[in-house]
């Protein structure tokens, strides 16, 4: 999807972004500045709910990834992340980005 200075949005990328062609190279195409744009971060925070999310960003060389899963109980469980959320209740997701960003932590 593509989305205005509001935050609406306003297209669709061609072609469509899908689980089968996420990674560095497609970001690279939609976001053309994305390797300048965060030259400074290191660390990048990858969420999917599937194994080929985890590893779609493994090509971004220099960058420290932590893999966050996303499982619903119905589907199979999820072996390529470094976190896995179980259930439907994404608030899990806020208290581990709480947690690693909490002062008490540095």
């Amino acid at each position: 999807m593509c989305f205005n200075e509001e935050g609406y949005v306003c297209g669709f990328t061609s072609p469509p972004l899908h689980s089968l062609c996420k990674n560095i190279t497609r970001l690279r195409e939609l976001i053309p500045d994305v390797d300048q744009k965060y030259a400074k971060r290191t660390n990048v925070l990858v969420v999917g709910d599937t194994d080929s999310d985890a590893s779609m960003l493994d090509d971004w060389k220099g960058k420290c990834l932590l893999k966050v899963g996303l499982e619903a109980e119905e589907k199979p469980m999820l072996k390529c992340f470094d976190v896995v959320i179980r259930g439907s209740d994404c608030s899990r997701l806020m208290d581990i980005l709480q947690f690693i960003l909490s002062p008490q932590q540095l």
